[in-house]
């Protein structure tokens, strides 16, 4: 996985867009272990959003959930 993640072309949208292979690795890594993604204005200026995995009963991935907002409705902190 980290091979395909180092050829990526990490473009930055905003001033907290994840530009290196190690900065997205780690958090690819936290994600992971929390179960809980996020974007903090990394993608579009002013959005933020929270993703979650839902699993099936045998605990496999099934789908995510996931809500967005303008952060002047919604905060990270």
């Amino acid at each position: 996985m980290s091979s395909l993640i180092e050829n990526l072309n990490l473009e930055q949208k905003t001033e907290n867009t994840l530009t290196t292979a190690k900065i997205l690795m780690s958090a690819l890594v936290k994600i992971r272990k929390e179960q809980v993604g996020t974007d903090n204005e990394e993608f579009v200026d002013g959005m933020v959003s929270v993703a979650v995995p839902i699993l099936d009963r045998r605990n496999r991935f099934f789908a995510t959930l996931s809500i967005h907002a303008p952060n002047t409705r919604m905060s990270m902190m």
